[in-house]
């Protein structure tokens, strides 16, 4: 499983329709984080209207066998 998103509890002020969630914590223990890759472009006040920048992160699962 891929996801690609923000990972904290907050509103986005700026843009309303936007509503950042910590998704980890509702995981599945059936899936394990196999990877999770940092956003090179990352969001700065400098930047923030300039569309070149993201909040969101990639985080790859993979199912978790308890055999």
């Amino acid at each position: 499983m891929i996801i690609y998103s923000s990972n904290f509890d907050d509103l986005d002020y700026i843009n309303a329709h936007i509503r950042h969630r910590k998704f980890t914590n509702d995981i599945s223990s059936s899936f394990k984080l196999v990877e999770h890759i940092p956003n090179p472009y990352p969001v700065e006040l400098s930047l923030l209207n300039s569309g070149d920048t993201s909040y969101a992160d990639f985080y790859i699962y993979k199912i978790h066998n308890n055999i």
